[in-house]
């Protein structure tokens, strides 16, 4: 395959030719800066992700931005992005490894022909440098999509070793507030396992209710929420 000029479309559809009516999606690759990205668009509502980590560092819905991205993040692929949703796999957190693992820190494959119409689809695999890090071979997906009002993320991953491997991941999610203390983040709370990460050392309680303000500093974890679903509501913006 011939190799793309820097800033060509990988792909582009208009939703219409695909019979779609009163809407468009499109999805396209942008390689004129230090790291290329995948911009998605569907109706009003767009994304950014970039190769580098498939990182997702802008969401924005009507206009409104519901991701941050750290001043100071390094968008020339010397560090991970500090912002967005960073994907922290195969460890999150300290461990054996590096913090929140490598995948943050490798340019992923975009997967062309499953991404088009506000959606794409990205691919890591095992390689010399990550079975350094890591003795496992592997096989990741990450499917990102614009769907009507949501960013819609899905992971897959395949163990492609001869024997198991055990892994922990995330988004690291960076949410964009006008007001934080405005704000409120309601899930299953109540009653779960509490971990205090301002106390010196981390204070182990039980959550006290199932809203949260944050209204001063604050860095906790909270166990036993998931397969729960959590809001953060942002006044100035909804949810």
């Amino acid at each position: 395959q011939a190799a793309k000029p820097r800033g060509s479309l990988v792909a582009a559809r208009d939703g219409s030719s695909w019979g779609a009516t009163g809407n468009y999606a499109f999805t396209s690759v942008d390689t004129s800066g230090p790291l290329p990205f995948v911009k998605l668009r569907r109706g009003n509502d767009e994304a950014i992700v970039y190769l580098y980590g498939a990182c997702v560092t802008s969401y924005k819905t009507d206009g409104t931005e519901w991701l941050a991205v750290r001043p100071d993040a390094k968008l020339d692929g010397s560090k991970p992005i500090s912002g967005g949703l960073p994907f922290c796999w195969p460890q999150f957190g300290p461990g054996e490894i590096q913090q929140h693992g490598f995948a943050r820190n490798l340019t992923w494959r975009l997967l062309e022909d499953s991404s088009e119409l506000g959606a794409a689809v990205f691919e890591l695999r095992d390689t010399e440098e990550t079975r350094a890090m890591w003795p496992h071979a592997f096989r990741l997906e990450y499917r990102v999509e614009l769907k009507d009002g949501e960013l819609a993320t899905t992971f897959k991953v395949q163990n492609t070793s001869a024997s198991d491997f055990y892994f922990s991941g995330a988004l690291h999610s960076y949410y964009s507030t006008r007001n934080v203390s405005a704000c409120k983040i309601t899930g299953p709370f109540e009653n779960t396992t509490k971990i205090d990460k301002t106390q010196e050392p981390a204070k182990m309680c039980r959550g006290a209710s199932n809203t949260i303000i944050v209204n001063k500093f604050t860095e906790e974890i909270y166990k036993e929420v998931l397969p729960g679903s959590v809001t953060l509501s942002d006044p100035s913006k909804g949810e």
